[in-house]
């Protein structure tokens, strides 16, 4: 639905007094502590890891899994097991503070503590299953050892098929290792959302609900995998919270990603990227350990006690160049915001739902410039809105509507 040339003014006085009304004292204090949660993390994370080489807890670490097995497989899953137990105790008090205390203070978790520590324990031991299982990581020591100073090329190329097949495994694996799936209850939004999908020219899927609730308030949506594990899902606080026309609009936006293969281009950016990441990583990586290796007791990249070494400096890179991908993903996340607009033609279903959003979220409807830079994925709750409300090009007959 547009609203006439006299009436967008009055709703766009109207977006922003609801736009600043959002930023209640409460919600600034929760955006604000999140934003430099969003930073202190990965720092918190990058000293965790230096502390495990610097007290040498590394490299006794791999004295004790040589002493339990004589091969090098062995040796680096009861490494990965010693590395993981000793980064989910380290890292427990600033994750309870961020994903149990902060979330309970807002009303946005539903977890008791139990509920949630057990989660952190699952997803540990997935990581570690996964690590361990699929033998990635002493491949990757293996070609550290005999390729040398090239590896990280080869480890970059395999990284390709590693990304294909998280995507195509994570509906199928990961997800339903901490959530139940269920087909849609509600027949009538699932056919309208699979006769949406038909006219956009997404093949048809299985439309599944999750039960989010069980662990949060905050509201989301999305379709992910490919080829059968394809699926579209709609966590429940969505559908007890969106109005019918809004769900639409959110799936419109989400099916927009599938049809200009956003899911495809992403991969093939990190792809590209981690070619850069991986060759700084490596060369990083050799200059700390011809430094410090022989006080952390680490002999060599291939030896088990490095692995803290070369995590830290592969999560630093990822760090800095976070304001590339996020980048990346603001666009596509705009243009599945248009894609929505030009299928649906409602632009007030699409203000509302990023009113619904923002709110249920408690979302910083304008960060400043820099966080925005450094943390958002998506445009601004702000941003989306004024979009939304000024581009309706099918009904502006002088052809001026405004694009981007």
């Amino acid at each position: 639905m547009v609203a006439g040339a006299g009436s967008e003014a009055q709703l766009a006085a109207a977006d922003s007094a609801r736009l600043a009304a959002l930023f209640t004292p409460d919600n600034r204090r929760y955006a604000r502590v999140r934003q430099v949660l969003a930073i202190v993390e990965p720092l918190y994370e990058i000293a965790l890891l230096v502390l495990l080489l610097a007290t040498g807890l590394s490299a006794r670490m791999r004295d004790a899994a040589r002493r339990w097995s004589r091969n090098r497989y062995g040796r680096v899953v009861v490494y990965l097991g010693l590395f993981t137990a000793a980064v989910v105790v380290l890292e427990a008090p600033l994750s309870w503070f961020g994903e149990y205390f902060w979330e309970h203070r807002f009303g946005l978790s539903n977890q008791s503590l139990g509920a949630w520590a057990w989660e952190g324990i699952e997803s540990a031991a997935l990581s570690f299953l996964v690590a361990a299982g699929t033998g990635l990581v002493a491949i990757a020591l293996l070609f550290l050892e005999r390729v040398g100073r090239r590896a990280w090329l080869w480890l970059a190329l395999g990284m390709l098929p590693v990304m294909v097949a998280g995507v195509l495994l994570e509906p199928l694996v990961f997800d339903p290792a901490f959530n139940h799936f269920t087909p849609l209850h509600d027949a009538q939004l699932r056919g309208k959302i699979l006769a949406l999908a038909e006219r956009v020219g997404i093949p048809g899927r299985a439309v599944y609900e999750v039960d989010k609730s069980k662990q949060t308030n905050t509201l989301n949506a999305y379709v992910n995998g490919f080829g059968p594990s394809q699926r579209i899902v709609l966590w429940d606080t969505s559908l007890q919270a969106f109005r019918e026309d809004e769900m639409l609009s959110v799936m419109g936006h989400e099916m927009g990603h599938y049809r200009m293969h956003h899911l495809w281009k992403g991969i093939a950016l990190f792809w590209v990227l981690g070619f850069f990441v991986l060759f700084a990583t490596d060369r990083i990586a050799r200059a700390v350990l011809a430094r410090r290796g022989a006080g952390w007791g680490v002999s060599a990249m291939h030896d088990e006690a490095a692995i803290p070494l070369i995590a830290a400096v592969l999560l630093a890179l990822l760090f800095v160049t976070g304001p590339i991908s996020n980048a990346f993903s603001r666009e596509i996340e705009h243009q599945a915001d248009r894609f929505s607009l030009d299928v649906l033609h409602d632009n007030d279903a699409a203000v509302r739902s990023y009113f619904v959003m923002a709110e249920r979220n408690r979302s910083d409807p304008e960060p400043p410039a820099f966080v925005k830079l450094l943390l958002y994925t998506h445009p601004t709750p702000a941003e989306r809105v004024r979009f939304a409300r000024t581009y309706h090009p099918w009904a502006d007959s002088s052809g001026s509507g405004e694009r981007r």
